[in-house]
């Protein structure tokens, strides 16, 4: 079977698809991901064929900041600038290799479009994240309407005939109640292709901390990994800090028990550490999940982190800190590392989680259904 997965060029859009994706490589199916060209180079590291479509991020980050701003310009990203570009490359991809089924994750919006057009199945997979607001949901339709309308396809849809919710249960909101063919799926944690991780992790003294606020530069800033950084370090023995889209040298480690690095798989990190120190974003919080870890959550904005930092706190299993509290970090990030009944409760929603179906159960039967 040919399957075409479909994501916007960006880590935390293509790694919960992975897994899936490695499930249809291993059952013999031919699958191509189709992303921007610059970032397929990581696709391809990731052990996947990528196939070059649409634009790069930076170029649609850029369109986007040129022509809109204010709460619209990313709902803008996402529908009228990236979709007829993608759109267009991905019915030209069909012409020599057409798809018998098309994956896309659930903002990349010229899936569901090009699957019409093609008339094949299409999935929807979610991020570890909760579903989009229904507000939220209704802008990006109304935005996409004139494109729908433009190939005479009909009335836009967002999700295609099955929507894999790989956000854990205890995190999903009413947002998913406004979308259909919903399907549970275990969220199995990606960070990329397999690297030797350094040395010195093994060593650290515990208890340890690990903070990370993502790769997106809008939610990682220096000075704030700087203030979480000082924070942990008066309360734990050793802090990791990895500081994405920033550079290593702007932070100023207050000692040599704390470790920067621009970039560490969290899968060689997590289970070295006692404590996540985040912003709450999709990727960190199921990493801290499956791992059974506490975590401290700072969110930066967007409304999954609010959320992912509320759920957080009402389960037990960690500390929501807002911006106006920030002087209570060190006790936060002491109390979530040396109190146990974080860490039973946040072992409690890990074992949970195991009990969702696997991406290749799931794939077995999403196959016998459509195809």
């Amino acid at each position: 079977m040919r399957i075409l997965v479909t994501t916007f060029p960006a880590y935390g859009h293509l790694h919960p698809m992975v897994p899936l994706a490695v499930a249809a490589i291993e059952r013999g199916d031919d699958v191509r991901v189709a992303t921007g060209r610059t970032f397929g180079n990581w696709v391809e590291a990731c052990g996947l064929s990528a196939t070059p479509a649409g634009f790069d991020a930076e170029d649609l980050e850029a369109k986007a900041s040129a022509r809109f701003a204010g709460p619209l310009r990313n709902a803008h990203m996402f529908t009228t600038i990236a979709v007829p570009r993608m759109l267009d490359d991905l019915i030209e991809l069909s012409t020599t290799w057409r798809p018998d089924l098309i994956i896309h994750e659930e903002s990349e919006y010229a899936g569901p479009l090009a699957a019409t057009l093609l008339g094949v199945p299409c999935i929807t997979h979610s991020w570890a994240a909760p579903a989009y607001p229904r507000a939220e949901r209704e802008t990006d339709r109304d935005l996409l309407a004139p494109i729908w309308a433009q190939r005479h396809a009909g009335q836009p849809v967002l999700c295609g005939d099955a929507y894999l919710d790989a956000c854990p249960p205890p995190f999903q909101t009413e947002a998913i109640l406004a979308i259909d063919g919903v399907r549970p799926i275990r969220p199995v944690p990606f960070d990329g292709p397999q690297t030797s991780p350094p040395e010195w992790l093994a060593r650290i003294e515990r208890p340890a901390a690990y903070v990370s606020f993502g790769t997106v530069r809008q939610f990682s800033r220096a000075e704030w990994l700087q203030q979480a950084m000082d924070a942990a370090s008066q309360v734990v023995a050793s802090v990791i800090v990895t500081c994405g889209p920033n550079s290593p040298e702007l932070l100023v480690p207050s000692s040599a028990s704390v470790f920067v690095e621009q970039y560490l798989p969290q899968s060689s990190v997590l289970e070295h550490v006692d404590v996540v120190v985040s912003h709450g974003g999709a990727g960190t919080t199921l990493g801290a999940l499956c791992h059974g870890l506490p975590h401290v959550v700072i969110p930066h904005g967007a409304t999954s982190q609010q959320i992912n930092a509320e759920r957080v706190d009402a389960l037990g299993i960690g500390i929501h800190v807002t911006d106006d509290q920030l002087r209570s970090l060190p006790a936060a990030i002491h109390a979530a590392a040396t109190e146990p009944a974080y860490a039973i409760a946040a072992a409690r929603v890990r074992d949970a989680l195991n009990e969702l179906p696997s991406p290749e159960v799931v794939l077995t039967e999403l196959l016998n259904d459509f195809t």
